[in-house]
């Protein structure tokens, strides 16, 4: 079922310091889910561009692209005002009906031809088919149930660890190495730890602690790990260069924690109990190869996302509160003390290269989700609550009435702006799919979620200028005091054209008609303001951006 695009953005692209308005070139529209109480988990598109969700559901119905699937509930006398709440495994692609699977859960690993997806029971029993797992532990339980699909939505494995001890868990990444899974999340061991197959971690502080793992190809666990402190250590994440080398990136608020195993020549210790931020980084065998902490004031610093580029360097997105954090000799600044966002190079030995953060004014400035494509190009999404945002060189305001707003941002490896876009719902997730597109998942409203995928707009705007095949010169540029600029129009037989100026803002300014090949345009000394110039021809099939240097 094909949905028209009503999603309506103002593009700020940047590879030249260029602010352009694109609309609805950047996000083509392709699944709607939609359901009371609906939350969306993880998701993935393969190789052909279907699509996979795992969601959590809590009314009695859902519609995927106008698909309705009923949902029973689990209490069967509905006296429960939360009677429904099950996570729901669902897969859509072109020109079939989407499926809906029970169970689903919390998050899923895409490989070449099936879907693994890791489930952390927490209920009292699950229904599967004909069979009833029994949730064995105390109290709230670490049991994982793994399931294996293909992409027909056949199940094709099922595996369940028990867990006799009072231990919460869950899972926050998975990533593929050459068959194998490697596996980040956080348990809690009150009495004991956590056991999957023959292989034992403990810390037993009754808080969450980082545990790192492998799965071999049979799906049988090869080795876990433990980073943790006798606090708890959060948002744990994990990504694996070329190298074979993973890093963990997480954040804990122990006075000290431990790396690989107990001892002090592993340990980092810590003047404060808040959020720090550290990386741990293991080699496929799950030996501890490397570690890092970062300096900085009393406050939080939360890693959000993680990747690793093609020349096994990894960029690492985070928000942070404190007045100041340090990497190494680089040091960030945050004078109103707001969560804002920043980003970070590593190398494979864990050295800082290189950093960025989002500035403005007093108020929130969070990244949220973090990728990179094929060519090494980073895109970030994220939310301010900040009247003043500046991302580069270049400012998004908050509009009135508006508590918060989100944007998209798209960077070279080097931190070096291309474009930004400010969309108007709020974005929930950000990924690459095996096809190589960039989607993007936004929430409208309560319940509704949309999945796009993004356009590329540095490809439509050089490929719709060399289709022009058209060249307007403007002296001077750079700018000068002088009130009038001169410009040439080279290689078009249709010299009508309206000339337009944006702002930093994106704010389009009509200057004038022209019609002569050769002239002069009145732009100075109002300039000042303006960073870009366009000429659309009288048809509006040409239009020719310019960058005005000042």
């Amino acid at each position: 079922m094909k949905l028209s695009n009503k999603q309506y953005i103002s593009l700020f692209f940047f590879s030249c310091s260029i602010i352009i308005n694109l609309k609805a070139q950047l996000l083509e529209r392709i699944d709607e889910i939609t359901g009371w109480y609906s939350n969306i988990n993880d998701f993935n598109v393969n190789f052909n561009g279907d699509r996979f969700y795992l969601i959590y559901q809590g009314a009695d119905s859902i519609f995927i692209n106008g698909y309705r699937f009923n949902i029973e509930p689990r209490d069967s006398s509905r006296k429960s005002p939360y009677y429904y709440g099950r996570s729901y495994f669902t897969g859509v692609s072109n020109g079939n009906s989407p499926f809906l699977l029970r169970p689903g859960g919390q998050k899923s690993l895409l490989t070449d031809s099936s879907l693994i997806i890791l489930t952390a029971i927490t209920e009292d029993s699950l229904i599967l088919s004909d069979t009833i797992i029994i949730n064995y532990s105390e109290g709230v339980g670490s049991n994982f149930l793994l399931r294996e699909y293909g992409f027909d939505g056949k199940l094709l494995y099922t595996k369940h660890w028990k867990s006799t001890y009072d231990c919460s868990a869950q899972i926050n990444s998975l990533k593929n190495v050459n068959g194998s899974t490697i596996m980040v999340g956080e348990y809690a061991g009150n009495k004991d730890g956590l056991l999957l197959d023959s292989q034992f971690i403990n810390v037993g502080s009754g808080n969450l602690s980082c545990f790192i793992g492998k799965m071999n190809n049979d799906k049988s666990v090869q080795w876990l790990r433990s980073v943790g402190g006798d606090g708890y250590e959060i948002n744990n994440i994990i990504t694996v260069n070329k190298l074979n080398h993973i890093l963990n990136a997480g954040a804990s608020a122990s006075p000290f924690i431990t790396f690989c195993n107990d001892s002090l020549d592993n340990r980092a210790i810590f003047d404060f109990g808040t959020e720090f931020l550290y990386f741990v980084q293991f080699d496929t065998n799950g030996n501890c190869i490397n570690k890092k902490t970062i300096d900085y004031t009393y406050g939080s610093t939360i890693p959000t996302g993680i990747v690793s580029i093609s020349d096994s360097n990894y960029i690492v997105s985070g928000v942070f509160n404190p007045s100041y954090i340090g990497f190494d000799t680089f040091y960030l600044y945050n004078p109103n003390n707001d969560f804002t966002g920043f980003l970070v190079k590593l190398d494979d030995k864990l050295s800082t290269l290189k950093t960025f953060q989002l500035e403005g004014s007093k108020g929130t400035k969070w990244i949220q989700n973090l990728v990179n494509d094929r060519n090494d190009n980073i895109w970030l999404s994220g939310y301010s609550s900040s009247d003043t945002l500046i991302i580069g060189s270049f400012q998004l305001l908050k509009k009135q009435f508006e508590n918060t707003f989100s944007f998209l941002v798209k960077l070279d490896k080097n931190f070096n702006v291309l474009f930004v876009s400010r969309l108007e719902d709020e974005i929930s997730g950000l990924k690459v799919g095996d096809n190589g597109h960039i989607y993007l998942l936004s929430s409208p409203n309560f319940g509704n979620s949309v999945l796009y995928k993004i356009n590329d707009l540095t490809k439509i705007v050089e490929n719709k200028q060399k289709q022009n095949n058209i060249e307007i010169q403007l002296f001077p540029n750079p700018l000068s005091t002088n009130s009038k600029v001169y410009y040439k129009i080279l290689n078009s037989e249709n010299i009508s054209f309206t000339v337009y100026l944006y702002s930093q803002l994106g704010q389009k300014y009509l200057v004038n008609q022209i019609d002569q090949s050769t002239g002069f345009l009145n732009i100075v000394p109002t300039a000042d303001k303006f960073v870009l110039i366009e000429f659309v021809s009288s048809d509006g099939k040409v239009i020719i951006t310019k960058r005005l240097v000042r």
